[in-house]
């Protein structure tokens, strides 16, 4: 793994257990055994450094949601794949979703940051949106009303359970999504 990689690594595993702004490059020095210059030399400020976070979010994204999408299963054992990644998060030293992570500092991210989490949160919601849609005219999901607003409404109730059950545990985000699944009209 490459001196960039290995940086963007340990952000990532950062802004996962304690957030963007929890974590300074001197944290990133210190734990890589590097010199604060070379994580410059790949990252002159922080928010270029939250900015390659977002793009390797979008990248990571957009390949899991092709796969989703293109897979076998219905609707809800597609969304089912994919709110997995937040089962084994929180199962995982209780850790966050990045994205959801970077959502609850929003006030305080740079706004070339904040761009790329807009653009990644439009993504994410489109995702969703597709894939309730597909399922209510397969007739596997019967909810009412826009599937842009259920697709938000899902996502808001997923990051929410997420953030409970770091407190919570995991028998937690199970029982929420559980809730979810009866709300869509599995």
């Amino acid at each position: 793994m490459d001196r960039k990689s290995e940086i963007l690594g340990l952000a990532d595993e950062l802004v996962k257990s304690v957030g963007y702004e929890s974590f300074s490059y001197a944290d990133l020095s210190a734990k890589l055994g590097i010199a604060k210059a070379s994580i410059h030399h790949h990252f002159p400020h922080k928010e270029d450094l939250g900015v390659a976070l977002c793009e390797s979010y979008l990248q990571a994204f957009r390949d899991k949601a092709a796969l989703i999408e293109d897979g076998p299963g219905t609707a809800w054992e597609k969304i089912e794949r994919y709110l997995g990644v937040g089962a084994a998060l929180v199962e995982d030293n209780r850790k966050n979703c990045p994205v959801a992570a970077l959502q609850a500092q929003v006030n305080v991210l740079p706004e070339p940051v904040r761009a790329k989490l807009k653009e990644l949160d439009q993504i994410e919601l489109d995702f969703f949106s597709r894939v309730l849609e597909g399922g209510r005219a397969r007739g596997e999901l019967t909810f009412k009303g826009d599937s842009s607003a259920q697709a938000a409404l899902v996502l808001a109730a997923y990051k929410g359970a997420l953030a409970f059950a770091r407190v919570h545990g995991c028998a937690f985000f199970r029982s929420a999504m559980g809730q979810l699944k009866r709300m869509v009209g599995v």
